[in-house]
């Protein structure tokens, strides 16, 4: 639950910009590779609002991942779950061959040591 207490107070012509990192113990529809997100209220800032209506405009961020606009939340594995992603279909008609790209990746990295384990797994 957000705490609203803690947002800055923006001047008129800026906007909230949001920081959101990744949680380990709570995942959408139980699904350990699609998990929620926390907001970093230490990371909240004011930043120039968009000059003209419809300017493309996001400033905030999530870590991992990316922000969906349909869904309005950060997805981890973008391809896999945000239908704004390219390769969203493909994924849904192919069975996430991109996810078992990443995965292959990430078992690579494990191998040579550059991470311990891998995330979502």
């Amino acid at each position: 639950q957000c705490n609203a207490a803690y947002f800055p107070s923006c001047p008129d012509g800026y906007d909230l910009c949001f920081h959101r990192k990744m949680r380990t113990d709570k995942f959408v529809n139980g699904n350990n590779d699609d998990p929620y997100y926390y907001i970093q209220y230490n990371k909240i800032v004011c930043r120039p609002a968009p000059q003209k209506k419809g300017d493309p405009y996001d400033c905030s961020s999530c870590t991992p991942g990316e922000y969906c606009p349909t869904l309005q939340r950060c997805i981890w594995k973008v391809w896999k779950y945000c239908p704004d992603d390219p390769n969203y279909i493909t994924c849904q008609e192919t069975n996430c061959a991109p996810e078992r790209k990443w995965l292959q990746k990430m078992e690579r990295r494990k191998k040579l040591g550059f991470i311990d384990t891998i995330p979502g797994t």
